[in-house]
């Protein structure tokens, strides 16, 4: 290493052995999330109920396409099954 670099690792050796003892005070974390709540605008707990919503949506759409995906296909499989009775029928 250079000898700058060998300064600043020092440095920062020398901070890092000075401040092991400094954290946070108590009450710290609720005042951040409230500080966050008031810049934004929004609260935490609004985020999953906006997507609650959404997945509420895209959810019952997706239900009504399941439905009417199954009315064709049993649609189809009766017109199937009715053409090969005619069929079994009209022969002698």
């Amino acid at each position: 290493m250079s000898e700058p670099e060998d300064l600043i690792e020092r440095r920062l050796r020398q901070l890092g052995k000075a401040t092991e003892s400094v954290g946070p005070s108590e009450g710290f974390d609720p005042w951040i999330i409230r500080q966050a709540e008031h810049q934004s605008g929004t609260r935490w707990l609004d985020v999953p109920w906006r997507l609650g919503g959404v997945a509420l949506v895209v959810g019952a759409l997706a239900a009504a396409a399941s439905v009417l995906l199954a009315l064709r296909v049993q649609t189809e499989l009766d017109d199937r099954v009715l053409t090969t009775a005619d069929w079994v029928e009209i022969e002698p």
